[in-house]
């Protein structure tokens, strides 16, 4: 049986190299994003608000449980403020007092599924 030597002329031995580069990532500012999802919806207290929540599920994810299964991550924060948001266009007032608004954001814990 003859062996037959397949030579690629293109072939380039640091090519693996330039596949498998280093990546820079960042993680993403929770706070931030709170603050435009809750401006997006009306909340005019949207930068204190997105400040305490973001808070408390930082909080949670670092003094409560580690299981896969509990999620405090980004996914938590935004169904909250979903959920606010939606419990916001339930009262159909169009601005809030600080108190209603904190009072409709705290609600919607409850909510998050």
């Amino acid at each position: 049986m003859e062996s037959l030597c397949f030579l690629c002329p293109f072939y380039d031995p640091l090519l693996p190299q330039v596949l498998f580069r280093t990546v820079a990532m960042m993680v993403p500012d929770y706070g931030l994003i709170g603050e435009i999802v809750l401006y997006s919806v009306g909340f005019v207290q949207a930068r204190a608000l997105s400040t305490k929540i973001v808070a408390t599920y930082k909080l949670c994810s670092e003094q409560l449980s580690s299981q896969k299964h509990y999620d405090y991550g980004m996914r938590a924060v935004k169904s909250v403020l979903t959920a606010a948001g939606m419990c916001g266009q339930r009262v159909k007032v169009s601005i809030f007092s600080d108190k209603e608004e904190r009072e409709i954001l705290f609600r919607s814990k409850n909510v998050e599924r």
